[in-house]
């Protein structure tokens, strides 16, 4: 195998145990994002048996590095680590290089779905629409994750990109089903043809208005976290994307117009007497 010629000086290793097949070796400085990251990159390898890491019980004072164990099926191990190392190197520095113009993809992203979501009468079609708003905070994310120089906001970045991605699979799962129900018993999903559904359905209406808070990030739910972290690393790396958080606001104008248009006002007489959310419902919920 073709090795690069990776500088691993920039890492503060110490050696703890070596064979000619397997290094025992602590990163000093590194977070738990680098290491998975650098463990996978290991893992990828023909000439890696094995790769893991824990933290070091030996250190005292309550201050513990990773130590990394690194099991080579050829090779010394050594190498096969600075081979790992510069693989890293060579995708981080491609990301670096593209970051400026996937951060302003992401703003666009972020602020184009939510003036669009802004814009629409149907239901489902604003949900969608507020799906590309939350997926363009996750560009954002990386994108700053990939500029930040500090281990500390390149972990926060990533790490509000993650919880964005988990939150957002499960409130707008549930927007879309809840969408769907309304469909279900009206028979359609334009919101100028609603109105007081609350009076009539409200388990089906107070679960689409915590969904909706959620969706907009209102502080305690699902949102706010992911939110906070990717605008709070983005504030600290580059300042002048935060215009994205103008989505914020933009959304939480899509959804109250939206529970106001469909759930709120007096119910039409021809929606009197639709059949509230089941339990199967309640509990798909």
């Amino acid at each position: 195998m073709k090795r690069r010629s990776p500088d691993l000086s920039g890492m503060e290793l110490r050696v703890i145990e070596k064979t000619d097949t397997e290094l025992h070796i602590e990163i000093a400085g590194e977070d738990h994002t680098f290491m998975n990251v650098l463990k996978g990159a290991l893992l990828e390898s023909d000439d890696v048996a094995a790769a893991t890491y824990d933290m070091n019980p030996e250190q005292s004072g309550g201050q513990t590095e990773p130590v990394l164990t690194v099991k080579a099926e050829e090779g010394d191990p050594l190498d096969v680590l600075a081979d790992a190392a510069g693989s890293i190197t060579e995708r981080t520095d491609a990301l670096r290089d593209a970051a400026a113009v996937v951060l302003v993809v992401g703003v666009i992203g972020a602020l184009y779905g939510a003036f669009a979501a802004l814009a629409q009468s149907d239901l489902k079609r604003l949900v969608a629409y507020t799906s590309i708003n939350h997926m363009g905070y996750v560009i954002i994310a990386v994108a700053v994750a990939a500029l930040a120089t500090e281990p500390a906001m390149r972990a926060v970045a990533l790490d509000g990109a993650v919880l964005q991605m988990v939150s957002h699979g499960v409130v707008t799962g549930a927007l879309f089903f809840l969408v769907g129900m309304v469909q279900e018993r009206t028979g359609t999903r334009e919101m100028g043809e609603l109105g007081g559904l609350l009076g009539t359905v409200p388990r089906l209406g107070w679960a689409f208005v915590v969904a909706a808070f959620a969706s907009l990030g209102l502080p305690g739910l699902a949102h706010f976290p992911a939110e906070f972290q990717i605008f709070l690393a983005t504030l600290q790396v580059s300042p002048a994307a935060v215009i994205a958080l103008l989505g914020i606001a933009l959304t939480a104008g899509v959804y109250l117009v939206a529970l106001q248009r469909t759930f709120l006002g007096t119910t039409p007489q021809r929606w009197q007497g639709l059949p509230d959310l089941s339990a199967r419902e309640l509990l798909t919920i």
